[in-house]
């Protein structure tokens, strides 16, 4: 390092020192927003539990107390480690909630280790899914269809962003067919 000029040796004590102190900036503001958030959830979860207190005391109907967010819900635990069928066999260590939306629908969900959110019952209605890729998920990727289908998608995309309508027709019906071939394949067991 001696024989390097003295202004390359200073850039470069320089440019570390500038790579310190940001490095600790950004770890102080992560610290930081992180404490934050911590304790605007916690106090959000404490004034909701509040309100649900209050408003089981006053017999009133939990769906009515004043949520922020329209799609917010409440939980109660109905059932633990039960055991239900996946993909691949059994799941073991399922749970099933019940929740009250603020309709004031029951719902009855079930969540499965892997899978998160695995399968939601209201009446008739029947949803099920994987909101996480799955525990026991085939190796391989995404199949090469499915991307080719992905890929025309977004060249459509393109196309009408570009204002080229005859070749966004023809790779809308392009699309079409592809993932109408999709329809025909085997899918993965659900």
């Amino acid at each position: 390092m001696r024989r390097l000029p003295i202004t390359l040796r200073l850039t470069v004590a320089f440019a570390a020192a500038m790579l310190l102190v940001l490095l600790s900036a950004a770890l102080f503001v992560a610290l930081r927003l992180r404490a934050d958030l911590d304790d605007q959830i916690n106090n959000n979860l404490r004034a909701r539990n509040a309100a649900a207190l209050n408003a089981y005391r006053e017999g009133t109907n939990l769906a009515a107390v004043a949520v922020e967010d329209p799609e917010e819900s409440f939980v109660q635990l109905a059932k633990v480690d039960q055991t239900v069928q996946g993909p691949h066999g059994p799941v073991s260590g399922a749970i099933v909630v019940d929740e009250l939306g603020v309709t004031g629908a029951h719902s009855q969900k079930t969540l499965a280790p892997g899978y998160g959110e695995f399968l939601t019952a209201d009446g008739p209605d029947l949803e099920a899914m994987a909101v996480t890729v799955p525990a026991d998920a085939q190796p391989g990727g995404v199949p090469l269809e499915i991307r080719k289908a992905l890929t025309a998608a977004w060249g459509t995309l393109e196309y009408v962003r570009a204002e080229d309508w005859p070749t966004a027709g023809e790779s809308v019906a392009r699309t079409a067919r592809q993932v109408a071939a999709l329809d025909h394949r085997q899918q993965p067991p659900r």
